[in-house]
């Protein structure tokens, strides 16, 4: 009788693991081909900034792991490195939105950078928005002119450990 409920009891744990990792997947399928390290450099913000972000990781890696926990949660991770720690961004991760492009996020929870990134022959390009929110509202814009932008070019490194 024992032997049984063992064997019903891991049947169970492991059909609740194939449901939580059939939960992970990509809505658009990941371009893997991105993942690595890249150093970072953003231009001017336009409009300028009206409030203070924290700064971007010098050199950002793309993993291929999926993050667990919050905002991170079934996303792919974008971290510093060499990885010290995220500093005062919480959360970071990248997700793929079709073709050759991809969106990442660099968030406090409150606010952050918003990247979005075509794939090109040196590494990634695109631009790069400031987003600034409110517990429980909707995102403020930052200027009346719209959200401040900068253009970010993201050039393929090698990864420091």
């Amino acid at each position: 009788m024992m032997m049984r409920w063992i064997v019903g009891l891991s049947l169970l744990v492991a059909a609740c693991n194939t449901a939580t990792e059939s939960g992970h997947l990509d809505e658009v399928p990941a371009d893997l081909t991105v993942v690595g390290c890249y150093a970072l450099d953003l231009e001017e913000w336009d409009p300028p900034l009206r409030q203070a972000l924290p700064g971007l990781p010098e050199v950002v890696e793309l993993k291929a792991d999926l993050g667990l926990h919050a905002l991170e949660r079934n996303r792919r991770l974008a971290r510093p490195n060499p990885d010290f720690g995220l500093g005062a961004y919480a959360f970071s991760w990248w997700e793929p939105l079709g073709g050759d492009s991809l969106s990442m996020v660099w968030s406090t929870g409150y606010k952050g950078v918003e990247l979005r990134l075509a794939k090109g022959d040196q590494g990634l390009r695109g631009y790069a928005e400031a987003f600034f929110e409110q517990p429980g509202a909707v995102i403020i814009a930052e200027h009346p002119a719209g959200p401040s932008k900068a253009e970010a070019r993201l050039e393929r490194v090698e990864c420091r450990y």
